[in-house]
C-alpha cells in the first residue's frame, strides 16, 4: 500500500465515522495494516494468540523482517494508538486476517 492508497482509505474509514479498528492477527498482514491505521491516527487493538508476539511487540520490536515495518510499528505504538494483547475487545470494525487452513491438495478448507 502506498501513501496515497493509505489516505484514501483513512479518509474513506473517517466518513463512516470509523474511530476504533481491532485486527485479529498480527502477521504479514495484520501488523502493517494495524500500524498504518494507528500512524494514520485510528485507535487500533492488534490481537494474536501468539504471546511471544505481544510480548515482542510491546517490547517495540518485531517478529517479522520488512523494510520500514519497525519503524512503523514503534512509531504506532508509541503514539498510544496501537494497543497489542491477545483477547480482542469493542471496536466499530473488526479485521481478521489470520491464515486460512488448507487441504494437502493446496485448497482452502474452510
Amino acid at each position: 500500500m502506498n501513501t496515497q492508497e493509505e489516505v484514501q482509505l483513512s479518509l474513506r474509514l473517517r466518513s463512516l465515522n470509523i474511530n476504533k479498528v481491532c485486527i485479529l492477527g498480527l502477521g504479514y498482514i495484520g501488523l502493517p495494516t494495524a500500524s498504518i491505521l494507528a500512524t494514520h491516527g485510528f485507535k487500533v487493538i492488534g490481537v494474536d494468540i501468539n504471546d511471544e508476539v505481544i510480548t515482542k511487540l510491546n517490547k517495540r520490536e518485531t517478529h517479522i523482517k520488512e523494510l520500514g515495518l519497525k519503524t512503523l510499528v514503534e512509531a504506532s505504538i508509541k503514539s498510544g494508538n496501537l494497543k497489542v494483547q491477545n483477547s480482542p475487545e469493542e471496536a466499530d470494525v473488526f479485521i481478521i486476517a489470520v491464515p486460512a487452513p488448507v487441504t494437502k491438495d493446496k485448497k482452502t478448507d474452510l
